[in-house]
């Protein structure tokens, strides 16, 4: 169990068009709608949220499709364990967005976007993170950007994904 604190905002069902777009391409454009996690949602999300991690770093299919061809996968296995070696040593430094999608098979899930918090004495590169969705927004910066779903009815994590590194 999470006791660490997270800094996050919930989006609302009216999504702005960049979390809408987001949302659509992220789950392959087979959306019936969209709505605004509860905080109890996002509480339960924060709770499961460092186990399933630590769990996909031994396990990394237990959070996203592995390929089938061996030595991809193995490339892919070892990404997602350095991505998530990084992201659990920082964990308690990211800050979160939060935003509900309902699929078109009926499931129901919360998507987060992670980036870092400010540094004290720095500039922040995301003033405006509270109304402005991030999911996109950065190109590289490796696992300082990660994004991850959720399943509201199976309580599991699926589709993680973290940026490159330039």
């Amino acid at each position: 169990m999470s006791t660490e604190r997270v800094r996050g905002v919930i989006f609302d069902a009216t999504c702005t068009q960049d979390v809408a777009d987001y949302l659509r391409a992220r789950t392959g454009g087979g959306t019936s709608g969209y709505f605004a996690p509860s905080v109890e949602q996002v509480r339960a999300f924060e709770l499961r949220l460092r186990p399933a991690l630590e769990r996909g770093r031994a396990e990394p299919e237990t959070l996203l499709p592995m390929p089938a061809d061996r030595e991809q996968r193995a490339d892919m296995r070892w990404g997602v364990r350095s991505a998530l070696d990084e992201i659990l040593a920082q964990y308690a430094r990211y800050r979160r967005q939060y935003a509900g999608v309902v699929l078109a098979s009926g499931a129901w899930r919360v998507l987060a976007s992670s980036f870092p918090e400010a540094r004290v004495g720095e500039r922040d590169e995301f003033p405006d993170w509270t109304t402005r969705w991030l999911g996109d927004a950065v190109d590289d910066g490796g696992a300082d950007y990660w994004r991850i779903q959720y399943d509201l009815v199976s309580g599991r994590f699926s589709a993680f994904d973290v940026n490159g590194s330039a």
